[in-house]
C-alpha cells in the first residue's frame, strides 16, 4: 500500500467514524426538552446539609427530546435521581432554597448531570409548592453526551405530604 492510497483510507476512516459517532448526532448546539414526574423523599437528619439537616432525595421518570438544526428526535425514556439540601426562607415556611445535584439517564445509560438550584414557594393549595428560579448549571454527561456543557432552566410543582411531583424544563448544551 503507498503512501496516498493509506492517507485515504485514513481520511475515509475518520469522516465514517464521525458521521456514525453518537457524538455526530449531539455535534453543536442541542436543546434538550424534558417532563418528569417525581417523589421527593425529605430527611430532617441530613449531616451533610448545614445548618438545618433538611435534604432531599428525588427520583423520576419521564420522557425527553433533543433538537438540533431543527431536527427533533425522541430521547425515550428518562429517570431521575437527585439529592439535596433545603434551606427555610422565612419561619412560616412558606418559602425554601434548594440547592443540588441531578442525572438524568436516557437510553442505553448515557447520561446528563448539572447542578441545580431552585426556590420553591407555597401556593393557595396547602402543601403545594411551586418552583421558582429553576436554574441547571454545570451540564456534563456520559455516554453519547460525553463532552457536552451547557445549562438549563426547569419549573414544576411538588406536593410536601405526599412527595409527588412534576418538573419539565430546558436543557442548552453544546459539544
Amino acid at each position: 500500500m503507498n503512501t496516498t492510497s493509506f492517507f485515504k483510507i485514513q481520511i475515509f476512516a475518520i469522516i465514517f467514524a464521525a458521521i456514525t459517532s453518537p457524538l455526530s448526532a449531539i455535534a453543536g448546539q442541542q436543546k434538550i426538552e424534558f417532563a418528569l414526574g417525581t417523589y421527593e423523599k425529605i430527611s430532617y437528619t441530613k449531616e451533610t446539609c448545614l445548618p438545618f439537616k433538611i435534604g432531599g432525595t428525588i427520583t423520576g421518570i419521564g420522557t425527553g427530546s433533543i433538537t438540533n438544526k431543527n431536527k427533533n428526535k425522541s430521547l425515550g425514556l428518562l429517570i431521575l435521581k437527585a439529592d439535596d439540601c433545603i434551606t427555610p426562607l422565612n419561619m412560616e415556611f412558606t418559602r425554601f432554597h434548594s440547592d443540588g445535584n441531578l442525572t438524568l439517564t436516557a437510553g442505553k445509560g448515557n447520561k446528563i448531570m448539572a447542578e441545580y438550584s431552585v426556590d420553591f414557594i407555597l401556593t393557595e393549595t396547602e402543601s403545594v409548592y411551586k418552583y421558582e428560579n429553576f436554574n441547571l448549571k454545570n451540564i456534563r454527561g456520559t455516554g453519547d453526551f460525553e463532552g457536552v456543557s451547557g445549562s438549563g432552566t426547569a419549573g414544576g410543582t411538588s406536593n410536601i405530604q405526599t412527595g409527588l411531583g412534576f418538573v419539565e424544563g430546558i436543557l442548552n448544551i453544546s459539544n
